[in-house]
């Protein structure tokens, strides 16, 4: 008789290993007594992202006070340490050496259920058995049934701790309920990303199923892509300089962004874009170096279409600098920085004036904190408007007349820059400086630009053809033009062009 229990035992424990994979560990055999000693590591799975609700036991032992709240779909698992004796299922009971509720990443006492929690599913566990016993006249196994009511998230509601779609859990003496909420929503990630990685999922570009652990999930819109597909797209993408590319390829998601356009270059610093797509997705699908490649792009094009951004001035760094924290909303912001215009008056030495200029009579000390900018690579505090180091808001620019002192100091000999640089002192001296290398560096785009390219009729960006027809098509703008003659296209346009 102990043989055909022995052997049954040994058939529930094989078929509930194939359906729970990795949660049955046979800790000791004992075939001569028919028993087995195992490990359950049973998952808590809730049907939906359940608004879950922490409370901290306050003073009163019957009254709790909420603390925080998350939207939970797995919690940490239960384990439990079970003897099946001899007897088992026919006879005797399972016995359930230890129940605890770990929580994930945390050594200390206590778990995610008090140990009175902790009794009562013991209780309710070791309650299934008898039941089958008394309803059938002899035992069965109900190992598969202790998982069924406990994974599915059952015992929750029939412990009460589930009232009207919400779940409350107290936090556990031992953590602080903000870390206790950090533990609870790394589990869940890392139980949802597990679910992922082990199912099957479409591609979106090749249609082919792949494993969740090769593929990729695209955090705002869900969408699944084979990590081979979106590296070729969003690689490709990047090395042409198409950053509005580096998105969700799906149909449906490139419908949606027609219709409301994504700030591409947001994420260069760290700012949410609409799609969630951040620096860290990029480099998880392309790696790191052209991410550096995407960075650099992006940072290019949120200077270029946003007036309060800008390159440090040092020329070792160059990083994007974004403009300070300000209260005002943005729009006035940008019709502030697009009425500024840089000025610099050469014949003006450092020697202390005891009249302020007009201009600076108009500008408050608060509007001239606009100007300031700090670079958050080298952390060189500058001024947007001269470029030089930071001089604080009461001396103000004395920068005037920009391309008039830029073409002097060029066409001047050695002697006559040194009395200049004499003349400006330091701080007005790298002022002109700076003006004088964006001076020179224009010129050479230019000329590059009217050898080598064509600019855009819409933007005026300037844009290479690599391959192709002279049909283009601005990245930026999306005007369409022809590269030939520079403008828009238009049936006249091409009649013209022939």
């Amino acid at each position: 008789m102990a043989g055909a229990e022995y052997a049954l035992q040994d058939d529930e424990i094989a078929a509930l290993s194939s359906i729970y994979p990795g949660h049955v560990d046979i800790e000791s055999v004992d075939s001569v007594k028919g028993c087995h000693i195992i490990g359950l590591s049973i998952p808590v799975d809730l049907p939906s992202a359940t608004p879950t609700v922490l409370t901290s036991v306050a003073q009163s032992p019957t009254s709790t006070s909420a603390a925080a709240s998350l939207e939970i779909a797995h919690l940490p698992s239960l384990s439990a340490r079970v003897l099946l004796p001899s007897g088992y299922p026919s006879n005797t009971p399972p016995r359930i050496v230890s129940l605890r509720a770990r929580i994930p990443k945390h050594d200390g006492p206590g778990g995610w259920l008090s140990n009175r929690m902790l009794s009562k599913v013991q209780e309710r566990l070791a309650a299934m058995w008898t039941s089958e016993q008394e309803a059938a006249g002899e035992g069965v196994g109900v190992l598969w049934a202790w998982f069924d009511w406990v994974s599915s998230s059952q015992f929750l509601h029939d412990l009460g701790l589930v009232s009207n779609g919400i779940l409350r859990l107290p936090t556990p003496p031992a953590l602080t309920t903000s870390m206790y909420l950090l533990l609870l929503k790394a589990n869940d990630a890392a139980a949802t990303r597990s679910d992922f990685e082990g199912a099957a999922h479409p591609c979106a570009i090749c249609f082919g199923d792949r494993k969740g652990r090769s593929c990729v999930q695209l955090p705002a819109c869900g969408c699944v892509f084979c990590h081979s597909c979106l590296h070729g797209f969003w690689a490709l993408a990047i090395q042409e300089g198409s950053l509005t590319n580096v998105a969700c390829p799906s149909v449906d998601c490139v419908k949606a962004r027609a219709a409301r356009p994504v700030e591409h270059a947001a994420a260069v610093f760290d700012d949410k874009r609409s799609d969630g797509i951040t620096a860290a997705v990029v480099e998880s699908v392309v790696g790191k170096e052209l991410v550096k490649r995407w960075h650099t792009l992006s940072a290019k094009r949120l200077i270029e279409t946003d007036p309060l951004y800008t390159f440090c001035p040092h020329e070792r760094c160059q990083a994007p600098v974004p403009p300070p924290t300000d209260p005002e909303p943005r729009e006035v912001q940008q019709a502030e920085a697009v009425r500024k215009v840089i000025r610099l008056d050469i014949g003006k030495s450092e020697v202390p004036s005891s009249k302020s200029s007009s201009h600076e009579d108009t500008l408050s000390v608060a509007s001239r904190w606009d100007n300031f900018r700090q670079c958050p690579r080298c952390e060189m505090a500058f001024c947007i408007l001269c470029r030089a180091t930071w001089h604080g808001v009461h001396a103000g620019c004395s920068i005037k007349d920009a391309e008039k002192a830029v073409r002097e100091y060029l066409d001047a000999d050695e002697e006559q820059r040194e009395a200049i640089r004499a003349r400006l002192g330091p701080r007005n001296t790298d002022a002109l400086m700076a003006l004088v290398r964006d001076h020179e560096l224009h010129q050479l785009l230019q000329e590059w630009a009217k050898a080598n390219a064509s600019a855009c009729p819409g933007c005026k960006s300037i844009i290479e053809k690599s391959e192709g027809c002279n049909h283009m098509t601005c990245d930026h703008c999306r005007t369409h033009f022809c590269y030939r003659c520079g403008a828009a296209v238009g049936l006249s346009i091409i009649e013209q062009c022939r």
